[in-house]
């Protein structure tokens, strides 16, 4: 399956699980879906997808980590920490997709 933007736009406010380590399996959100811009030779639009993840106080460093949701199954995704979010003080995870 080709993931884009628009596989992920429906999915929009969603929750997915994602699997930080063996022992932890939380969940997040999808709470934001970016185009970014896009070069003559890219062969898709690149996007971006932000999550909020239930947890407070801890992040994961950047790696790939697997996330699960039921239409799209398993996928293995690289995600990188942004901090916490402002209003909820919950971890914020960003995934670009080029």
């Amino acid at each position: 399956m080709e993931l884009t933007e628009e596989t992920f736009r429906a999915l929009q406010g969603e929750t997915f699980k994602i699997k930080f380590t063996e022992d932890q399996l939380l969940t997040g959100r999808l709470v934001e879906i970016r185009g970014l811009s896009m070069n003559k030779d890219d062969a898709r639009q690149p996007f971006s997808l932000l999550f909020i993840v239930d947890q407070e106080n801890q992040y994961f460093t950047q790696a790939i980590f697997d996330v699960f949701h039921p239409d799209l199954g398993s996928l293995s995704i690289f995600m990188v920490p942004l901090g916490p979010d402002a209003s909820t003080n919950k971890m914020l995870y960003e995934a670009v997709f080029n």
